[in-house]
């Protein structure tokens, strides 16, 4: 949807490809609201994993530790700035390793 989007920008009102695409305000919004409801469902995912308790309850922690990598990401050093990248790595790999355990030990059950 976003290529299809940029696309019409290209051909309607931007020069080059990448030349004021900042202040573009379609293709801002469109970016803000698909940032964050990327962000608002990763904390959505990492509230219900942590109601349900069938993960460790560090992997709902760590979900929640990449959002807040958002607001302070800017504050940390540029080493340290890509490390929210893996804190949502670690997050989903931890839920799909938990989530593969509980499907093998079903299927050994029944």
């Amino acid at each position: 949807m976003l290529l299809v989007f940029y696309r019409a920008l290209l051909t309607d009102s931007l020069t080059g490809p990448l030349n004021g695409i900042t202040s573009e305000p379609g293709i801002v919004g469109f970016l803000a609201v698909l940032l964050g409801s990327f962000y608002g469902g990763e904390l959505l995912l990492a509230l219900a994993l942590l109601r349900a308790g069938t993960v460790p309850r560090w992997v709902p922690a760590v979900l929640v530790g990449h959002v807040a990598m958002l607001a302070v990401d800017q504050l940390l050093p540029a080493f340290l700035q890509s490390h929210g990248t893996f804190l949502l790595t670690a997050g989903l790999c931890a839920l799909a390793i938990t989530a593969k355990e509980r499907a093998s030990e079903l299927r050994a059950l029944g």
